[in-house]
């Protein structure tokens, strides 16, 4: 079947990404509980990560346009926005859970949600949630953990 598939029948490939980026798309969208929204921020997300990046690695002709070399390029820049959104959204969470009293105080005084976020803006704040969700981490299974 691989052979099938990673061979020359190049019209499975958009296909089988199509099927990557879906099942990513549910995975990360699962892993942002109690985030509104959590599907389609997924589903953007990955979406946009995965197609730009390999859209423009396979139009500027580094990477073949073969399924041999698309299939596994992108099954690991997909894997890698599934993670990467999955972090920034459980992070978010994380920190407006951890200021939570501080931000209802800012709600009933009027604010709107996006005003009460403790960096006085919400695009602020999610900006730092992206920047630390982007640096480099061992994974559990790492050899070595703590680094």
């Amino acid at each position: 079947m691989l052979d099938f598939v990673l061979g020359s029948h190049g019209a499975f490939t958009p296909l089988v990404l199509l099927v990557m980026i879906g099942t990513a798309t549910l995975t990360s969208g699962a892993r942002g509980k109690r985030i509104p929204g959590a599907y389609w921020i997924a589903v953007t997300s990955v979406s946009v990560a995965a197609g730009s990046t390999l859209g423009v690695l396979l139009l500027l002709r580094i990477v073949p346009a073969v399924p041999r070399a698309a299939i596994p390029l992108g099954s690991m820049i997909i894997s890698n926005a599934m993670n990467t959104t999955s972090l920034v959204m459980s992070r978010l969470r994380d920190d407006l859970g951890a200021h939570r009293r501080e931000v209802e105080a800012h709600l009933s005084l009027g604010e709107t949600a996006t005003e009460a976020s403790p960096c006085g803006t919400a695009a602020l704040y999610a900006a730092g949630c992206c920047r630390s969700s982007t640096r480099p981490r061992w994974s559990a299974s790492s050899p070595c953990p703590g680094r």
